[in-house]
């Protein structure tokens, strides 16, 4: 698919054909030229490669008669040659294609994620398994190995190299350096570092080595390796790592400079016991017995070798491949089609206009498409694609810039919205445009392009600008980097006429996987996830990280639902801080924020903006945001300048400041899944607003400056939002915050960490609160240590600018006052996998209702590499607390998870409405199963109470690949709120998916219901099928339904419905190209949303049913060179009432009919005569004429034809005026 939404390829060869001169009327033997075309151009014969299929499909595969090599001798390493099939002795084939479009550099490192340990160094030596597809663009590589305290990961305990291969093996001995001391339950964290010959690095994600005593470590690994061989595909435990470094992408940071192909080698149908290496890079074989092995390779020659081992009977089976990666590469397909003709109008069942193309009765319509990909110079790619689809000539470029309003049923399914039959074309999305205009340039780190982007602005915490959106876009950056990695100079700017709203979503982490979104219908691809752990008491954000489709989370877009891959509960965050615990269940919070767009009602608005950054040397940046969104009256615009002062990766200087003007976006929050929501902006004043938001945080690590031995840093923080600052992440909600603190953490000795915070917090409206904060953790020996903190915490009224006018004067005081805590914490390992320990918290003084004791004992325990489970429970002053969670796999695809908390009066002591908070309890219980035979399974349930409202979840999953061919896909969610001052609101929404693809059929149906009860009563009904089916060479069908309802039981005005459905048939002999055949039959429903905005006229006007009746058959017969002969019955019943769900229809009832005799004269002449008959059922009138012609095919991609329409009536059904008699020209150009 060249167009996510609206420019399907069909739609690109939908023309009409060069041979009707008009007439319209057999279109579709276009199909065939074009398509052909389309389908073969990039040939994986030649090296022409376009399509990166997935392994799955064995992409490309030469079709038997294609050339092969046969059999060699294995002493020597005969050359095969692109387009050339490689067999296998013992069967199985291997052949290699090139894509100079897709440059997707891959590298990764894995090892056992255990290991043991005996005095001060490992029981046993680690292997690292490292794979990458880029070798030919770095210079050198190395692992690195940082002790797990080295947060900034400054100073690796190790260094090794790696040498530059695709593949490699680097082994470790387990010695530590002189003076590092590792305990049990400690961590290494690995990665590797890859340098250009630029040096410019790139780095693949940090991964982590649980240590163990040796006892509990040889246990563990004995696990480990029972479980891997009780996997069904019979890889042991080091093949496994093996393979997880070749298939996983690790990379995180990429600045080496990428530029000529990307060349696949393809096996299919390989002996079981055979295994295959390129280039020493050995191919992960999949339970099919087919691989696929990319290599990124730079412009110029270069000899791939392929060695098979494991044949029957056979040494190494070696041969050799010579690529030539020229760096250059062209595929086009285009056509133009313009049509003029003089009518004469002389009847019409609604009165003709001048802007419907009747100035001066002439018609002018026209269409033009294109879709066009290329590389020059083995780095500079463009891509374009363009489509106008058939309009009037005044109106071929009328919104040519703009998106195109996109129905449910694109979002459903875009690749399967339009029906393609009768070729064996295939089709796959290049160009992502909500528009008719698509461009995208790509060279090095950069992009420019006219499409969909998203703008991916972050110049800190309060200049963020994240949306999804169609217009205009540049992101460049230099290939130059500091050496932190940073590009030297990096621009983006964008513009775009908005017809979406953005959506942000907080949803607090519940200790379950289901969240629910604010909005339903989100747009495709828009969203991005993130997770934040928050310190609840000074508000610092302390971790963030950043979620991957597909392997972090999976959406359903129409209901508005995100199923994550690991439960998210309470941050069990050690930050050093923490053990004088101010809420009941802890201080830090994990919070899920989703920013999405979704399709409101009359929306456009013009958005720009853009974000510049530039290095002045290795250690200072300065950079600038600005946007504007004018939004009818409501303009909103964000300006912001930051500055960057780097004396390391963990010693950093921040600053920034950004205005804002009026309100970005409302910002919900959730505390139960989303299950309800409230508005962080709902209480804004809705006069205009801006603010002004300031914030410096910075940090020192003395380790890395080399002013320490020990691990030493220090940080403080400054933040100031005023009350009309608005982003939808740092959302003030129309109250001025401000936030600053200063902290340290040290090592003294091996045995003693120290540390210390200062902060303060102040909200408009609500108490200020200071704190002083210090800690110790004494690590008494291997298995014991001891925490100690005393804490501060002082509540002061607001004073000043903080001072809330509006609030009421009883509640001034309320927790105010001063408190001293002190707390004390007992950890012991009883093993490497289990800790227990205990704590003790004691008011050391405290004002009136600010006394906070509690005591409690928890414990944790580790059972192999990724089970664990904890326990705790307390009691004090706030009552009774207390948790329980764990997850653990009962195999290595069976993973079984719990979580269950109680907090007899949850919430912080010092905020502002603590005691009414009341009693709270959730619980979440779920698990997974990869049962193997291609079924998994996926179940959570939910359940939370509070003092206002009690709640209710239930989610259930499973695939199925039932056969060979076959996929069964079932969804489930369940969700019921009940309000404690009565009433209650339910959802649930269910989803049945399915699909079958094999050579001949593919079938894809999918079943969504969604049933709402309480404020809103509805229900809605999804329905899409796809079915395409090659019943022989010769016959083909395709059949496509779409259908929506959603009943409001409240109200049956405000229903909708819609219905599309379509059943195609075509006939084209194989053997016999002289005849062809296309029928097609379609049925329209359509009861648009009584609210919903026509986004033509801007304005809701659903007050009409309307549902039609299409069929149409086509036939054409070449009976020898010189003749040709045609037919065509078409039938159209439309029916149409006024009234809603109400009201008597009335029918227009047509019948077309039409014989056409074509004569191939000679240089390139055709004359074509055709007679035609059409037949209106409701007022008895039938008509009929004849129409001539002539046209010449001027070159073999430009047609022109003439001739004259003796009737007054069209071929086309969709139109039903009686203004088509006359002249006509025809102008049809393909490429």
């Amino acid at each position: 698919m060249m167009n996510t939404y609206t420019n399907h390829i069909e739609r690109l060869l939908r023309a009409r054909c060069p041979a009707s001169a008009g007439t319209g009327w057999l279109r579709g033997i276009a199909l065939v030229p074009l398509g052909a075309l389309f389908a073969l151009t990039p040939l994986a014969a030649s090296a022409q490669v376009v399509e990166r299929a997935p392994l799955a499909q064995a992409a490309g595969a030469p079709e038997a008669g294609q050339p092969q090599d046969a059999a060699a001798t294995t002493t020597a390493k005969p050359v095969v040659r692109p387009g050339q099939v490689l067999s296998l002795p013992g069967g199985g084939r291997v052949w290699a294609t090139e894509d100079p479009a897709n440059l997707s550099p891959q590298m990764n490192v894995s090892a056992q994620g255990i290991a043991g340990l005996r005095d001060d160094r490992l029981v046993e030596g680690l292997s690292f398994n490292i794979s990458n597809n880029y070798a030919s663009f770095i210079e050198r590589m190395e692992l690195l190995i940082y002790s797990g305290r080295d947060t900034d990961l400054v100073k690796p305990l190790v260094r090794l190299p790696v040498a530059v291969s695709g593949e490699g093996v680097v082994q470790w001995d387990g010695q530590l350096p002189a003076g590092h001391r590792l305990r049990p339950g400690d961590t290494l964290v690995y990665l590797v570092r890859a340098y250009g010959h630029g040096g410019q690095a790139d780095e693949t994600q940090a991964r982590r080595v649980r240590l163990y005593t040796e006892e509990e470590w040889r246990s563990a690994k004995e696990q480990l390796i029972s479980q891997s061989n009780e996997l069904a595909d019979g890889f042991t435990l080091d093949q496994r790592l093996a393979r997880e470094a070749q298939l996983v992408n690790g990379l995180v940071k990429q600045n080496i400079p990428l530029s000529g192909s990307i060349v696949r080698i393809f096996g299919q149908d390989m002996p079981d016991q055979a295994s295959i290496r390129i280039n020493g890079k050995s191919a992960a074989i999949d339970v099919n017995q087919r691989f696929v092995s990319e290599f990124l390779l730079p412009v110029g020659a270069h000899a791939l070798t392929i060695d098979v081992s494991g044949l029957p009977g056979q040494p190494v089976f070696t041969r050799q491949l010579d690529v030539n990666i020229s760096g250059e590469y062209f595929f086009m397909v285009g056509m133009a089609d313009f049509y003029l003709s003089k009518s004469q109008v002389t009847g019409n069942i609604v009165p003709a206009a001048a802007e419907d193309g009747f100035d001066q009765e002439l018609l002018k319509e026209g269409r033009l498409a294109f879709y066009l990909k290329g590389k020059i110079q083995g780095k500079y790619l463009f891509t374009a694609q363009a489509d106008t689809e058939d309009q009037e000539l005044n109106n071929l470029f009328h919104d040519f810039f703009k998106a195109t309003p996109q129905d449910i049923f694109r979002r459903l399914d875009p690749d399967q919205y339009y029906s393609v039959y009768g070729d064996d074309s295939t089709s796959y999305r290049d160009a992502d445009s909500a528009g008719k205009l698509y461009l995208r340039l790509d060279w090095d780190k950069n992009q420019a392009v006219w499409g969909n982007f998203n703008t991916g602005i972050s110049g800190g915490e309060f200049n963020q600008y994240n949306r999804t959106l169609y217009g205009g876009a540049l992101k460049w950056r230099s290939n130059e980097t500091t050496p932190y990695d940073d590009p030297r100079s990096q621009l983006s700017v964008f513009a775009s006429e908005s017809q979406t709203a953005k959506g942000y979503s907080d949803l607090l982490g519940t200790g379950g996987s289901l969240y629910y979104l604010k909005h339903t219908d989100i747009l495709r691809g828009s969203e991005q996830l993130r997770i934040e752990v928050r310190d609840t008491v000074t508000g610092q954000v302390v971790q963030r990280g950043r979620l991957v489709f597909g392997t972090d989370y999976e959406i359903d877009y129409i209901q508005g639902r995100i199923i994550l891959s690991r439960p998210l509960g309470r941050s069990e965050l050690d930050s050093g801080f923490g053990i004088v615990r101010l809420s009941a269940d802890g201080d830090y919070e994990n919070h899920l924020l989703v920013d999405y767009e979704y399709v409101p009602e009359g929306m456009e608005n013009l958005v720009a903006g853009g974000r510049g950054q530039v290095w002045a040397g290795d250690h200072v940046a300065v950079g600038g945001t600005y946007v504007t969104e004018e939004r009818a009256g409501d303009d909103y615009q964000l300006r912001g300048a930051d500055l960057t002062l780097r004396a390391g990766r963990g010693t950093y200087l921040k600053a920034e400041v950004a205005q804002s003007e009026s309100t970005q976006a409302s910002a919900h929050f959730s505390d139960n899944g989303g299950l309800t929501y409230t508005d962080r902006t709902a209480e804004v004043a809705t006069e205009p607003r801006s603010g002004q938001a300031v914030g410096v945080e910075a940090r020192i690590n003395l380790n890395e400056l080399g002013w320490t031995q020990e691990n030493v840093s220090a940080g403080a923080w400054y933040k100031d939002r005023e009350a009309g600052y608005s982003t939808a992440r740092a959302e003030t909600g129309g109250l001025r915050s401000r936030e600053s603190g200063v902290e340290t953490m040290a090592e003294v000795g091996t045995d003693l960490d120290v540390g210390a915070r200062m902060s303060r917090r102040e909200v408009e409206g609500e108490n200020r609160i200071d704190q002083v904060q210090l800690v110790s953790n004494w690590y008494l020996d291997d298995k014991q240590s001891l925490g100690l903190e005393v804490r501060q915490v002082r509540s002061v009224e607001a004073s000043g600018e903080f001072i809330d006018p509006d609030a009421l004067a009883d509640s001034t005081g309320a927790g105010v006052g001063t408190a001293t805590y002190a707390g004390l914490r007992y950890k012991r390992k009883l093993s490497g996998r289990t800790e227990v320990y205990g704590f003790v918290q004691s008011t050391l003084q405290s004002d009136e209702g600010l006394k906070n004791d509690r005591y409690g004992v928890g414990a944790t325990r580790r059972f192999g590499e990724r089970s664990s489970a904890t326990g705790e429970v307390s009691t004090g002053t706030l009552g009774l607390a207390g948790k329980l969670e764990g997850s653990y796999y009962l195999t290595p695809d069976y993973n079984l998870y719990s979580r269950y908390t109680y907090a007899h009066q949850p919430g912080d002591i010092f905020g502002s409405e603590f005691l009414e908070d009341g009693a709270g309890r959730t619980f979440s219980v779920g698990q997974r199963w990869n049962a193997g035979s291609g079924l998994s399974l996926f179940q959570e349930a939910q359940l939370s109470h509070r003092a206002d409202e009690d709640g209710q979840g239930q989610n259930l999953g499973l695939d199925y690949n039932v056969a060979r061919h076959w996929q069964l896909g079932f969804r489930y969610a369940q969700s019921r709120i009940e309000h404690a001052e009565g009433g209650e609101t339910t959802r649930r929404s269910g989803t049945v998916l399915a699909s079958y693809n094999d050579n001949r059929t593919s079938f894809t149906p999918r079943l969504e219901v969604r049933r709402d009860r309480g404020a809103q009563s509805r229900d809605q009904y999804l329905l899409s099928v796809g079915l395409k089916h090659k019943f022989s060479e010769d016959w083909r069908t395709a059949v496509r339904l779409r259908t929506a309802l959603t009943q409001d039981k409240l109200s049956s005005v405000d229903e909708a419905r819609f219905t599309e459905a379509n059943f195609g048939l075509a006939y084209r002999p194989a053997g016999n190209n002289r005849w062809a055949w296309l029928g097609k039959y379609t049925y329209v429903y359509d009861l648009g949303a009584l609210t919903q905005v026509s986004p033509t006229s801007g304005v809701a006007n659903n007050e009409v049913d309307q549902r039609a009746h299409i069929l149409a058959n086509e036939l054409l017969y070449r009976i020898n060179p010189l003749w040709e002969v045609g037919g065509k019955y078409a039938y159209r019943q439309g029916e149409l009432r006024e009234g809603r769900n109400t009201g008597a229809w009335y029918k227009n009832t047509r019948h077309f009919a039409a014989g056409q005799v074509r004569m191939h004269m000679l240089q390139s002449w055709d004359a074509l005569v055709e007679h035609r008959w059409l037949k209106t059922v409701q007022d008895k009138n039938t008509q009929s004429g004849w129409l001539v012609g002539v046209d010449k095919q001027i070159t073999p991609y430009f047609r022109l034809g003439m001739g004259y329409n003796f009737t007054s009536f069209s071929d086309d059904l969709r139109h039903t005026d009686y203004r088509f008699k006359g002249w006509y020209l025809n102008a049809v150009g393909v490429y």
